[in-house]
Parts: C-alpha cells; sequence; structure tokens
C-alpha cells in the first residue's frame, strides 16, 4: 500500500493467503534497526549542540528559537542520513513480490540503483520533511 497505494491491498492479502501472516512482519527487523540506528546520532547531536553552542541572551526570544531550530534540524538530518538505508532496505522487502532475505533484497538495491540508491532513495524528502519535524519538536521541546 506505501507504494502500490490501493492496487497494494489485494496483492497484501494474497501475500497473507500464500504464505500466512508472518508475510505481514516482512522487514520488521530493518525498521527496528533504523528506530535503533536513528534516535542514538538524534539524541546524542541534539545534547551534543545543546552543550557547546554558545548560550543566547536572556530575553532573545528569537535567536532562542532560531538556535534550538537549528539543533532541532542538525540532529534530524545526521539521525535521517544514518538511518535511511535501513528504511530503504525495509520498504524494499514490505513491497516486494515475494519474501527475499535481506541479503536478497540489499543485493537487488545496489544492482537494480547501485550503491547510491542504498544509502541515498528518499532521503532528499526525507530531509526535508523530518527536518521541518525536527526544528518544530525541539522549538517545542524547549519552548513548553
Amino acid at each position: 500500500m506505501q507504494v502500490r497505494g490501493a492496487a497494494g491491498i489485494p496483492q497484501v492479502s494474497d501475500k497473507v493467503k500464500e504464505t500466512g501472516p508472518t508475510v505481514l512482519y516482512n522487514g520488521a527487523i530493518a525498521a527496528s534497526a533504523a528506530t535503533f540506528v536513528g534516535h542514538y546520532p538524534w539524541f546524542f547531536t541534539y545534547n551534543y549542540l545543546q552543550e557547546h553552542l554558545p548560550p543566547v541572551e536572556p530575553g532573545d526570544t528569537l535567536m532562542k528559537l532560531m538556535r534550538n531550530a537549528f539543533i532541532g534540524l542538525c540532529a534530524s538530518s545526521l539521525a535521517d542520513s544514518l538511518s535511511n538505508s535501513l528504511r530503504v532496505i525495509k520498504t524494499t522487502k514490505q513491497t516486494s513480490e515475494d519474501s527475499p532475505s535481506y541479503r536478497e533484497v540489499v543485493s537487488g538495491i545496489i544492482e537494480k540503483d547501485g550503491v547510491r540508491g542504498l544509502f541515498g532513495r528518499g532521503l532528499a524528502t526525507r530531509l526535508l520533511t523530518n527536518g521541518v519535524q525536527g526544528m518544530l519538536f525541539a522549538v517545542a521541546y524547549r519552548v513548553f
């Protein structure tokens, strides 16, 4: 469904009928790994920059908001860059016609799109959307 839209519903149904409900968990290991790999760099970067960037003058609300937005953008960008390949693997495994192994998924991605496809597919969109989300979160987290 995430790749094929409404046409994906019968496909998922057919896969469940053929191989059982475990097919619904295809990509779960990669999803867990991507979450793990993304969270630690995000918090490390966030905490590091909070500690090492010069503080803002008291009362300078605009600079405080801009500082926090910058920190959120940096943290999100680093975390997304490090975890993107795992998300590409997860999505490819979840949307494949059959149930390939992770090794087969990685080989297929590299064969089709090269290493750049493994690490860069969808990254620009992810950086944009999560960058905005990271800025908003960091600002809201420090303000409220």
